[in-house]
Formats: structure tokens, C-alpha cells, sequence
């Protein structure tokens, strides 16, 4: 939460952003540049991010350009704060903490 990363978080995270750009090249079928609905929800299911509908949608518009189309650089953001999030909520549910289920979670945490 100090909004700096020490050595094994950029680690960590340089090893995510690899993995996520091979993602991004093998789903996006079109070779646009961008991922469409369907390209992103596939890419999102291979690295175990499944969301509802809803959720699904919130995230499209906030990652989304006018066209709902989202870029390597959106996607990057994208993981990076679902990934957080789904700690997050893992963190406070194991520790019964949490009173809502993961997909309210994700909804409500999505504009924070």
C-alpha cells in the first residue's frame, strides 16, 4: 500500500506481465491490437479470472474505449488490478472477513 515495489514484488510482477502479453497475443485472434468481448472473456477464463455477466460488464466499461474495445496497455491495467482484488477478497474470506460474494466484490471494488 506505499505505492512503491520492492524487489520481489516487481519480480513478481514483471513475470505476470510476460505471462499476460503471451495471453494477449494468443487471444487476440484477429491480430487487431485489441481485444474484442469475446477475445477478452476467453483470455480472462485461461488465467482463472471468471466473472459473472455483470462484473464481466463493469469491466468492459471501465477498461473498455468507446468501441468496448480493449488494448494491450487496458488489458495490463486490467489483470493487475484483478489480480489484486481476487487476493484481496481471498485474503478477508479465509479469514472470515468478508460477508459478500466474489462477484459483488468485484463490482463494487472495480471503480475503487
Amino acid at each position: 500500500m506505499s505505492g512503491k515495489l520492492g524487489f520481489d514484488e516487481f519480480k513478481e510482477l514483471w513475470k505476470n506481465i510476460r505471462a499476460w502479453k503471451l495471453i494477449f497475443r494468443e487471444f487476440d485472434r484477429d491480430n487487431s491490437g485489441s481485444f474484442n468481448t469475446h477475445e477478452l472473456r476467453a483470455a480472462l477464463r485461461s488465467v482463472g479470472f471468471r466473472l459473472s455477466h455483470k462484473a464481466f460488464g463493469a469491466l468492459v466499461l471501465r477498461y473498455g474505449n468507446k468501441s468496448g474495445l480493449i488494448d494491450f496497455n487496458s488489458f495490463i491495467h486490467c489483470s493487475v488490478k484483478m489480480k489484486g482484488m481476487f487476493r484481496a477478497f481471498n485474503e478477508h474470506e479465509s479469514g472470515g472477513q468478508t460477508r459478500m460474494a466474489v462477484d459483488e466484490f468485484m463490482h463494487v471494488t472495480m471503480y475503487s
